[in-house]
């Protein structure tokens, strides 16, 4: 009977960590610009004016748009030469274009 219980305990929580977790896929990452080199990434989109007026969403929204610019970043870190040395990863980064 506790098998059963934390089996399905176990479950739940890999559903609610699973709906928690967001996607490193970021829509309209094509639309950004990146300078790897300097970890950089921008956009020349125009915000929500909408949302950015409005008190009780701003946060959210803003949070929401550095989550995606950050993680599009860091896929794009991730594409780049990569060499293990004993247990760490590291990425060799191009030179800057951004002064």
């Amino acid at each position: 009977m506790a098998e059963i219980d934390s089996s399905q305990r176990v479950q739940e929580i890999l559903t609610q960590a699973t709906e928690e977790l967001k996607s490193i896929k970021v829509p309209n990452d094509d639309q950004l610009e990146y300078d790897l080199g300097n970890l950089l990434v921008s956009s020349n989109n125009t915000l929500d004016e909408t949302l950015t007026r409005d008190q009780e969403k701003i946060d959210s929204y803003l949070h929401i748009l550095a989550r995606d610019s950050i993680q599009a970043l860091l896929n794009r870190v991730w594409e780049l030469p990569s060499e293990r040395i004993d247990s760490d990863i590291y990425v060799t980064l191009p030179k800057p274009a951004t002064r």
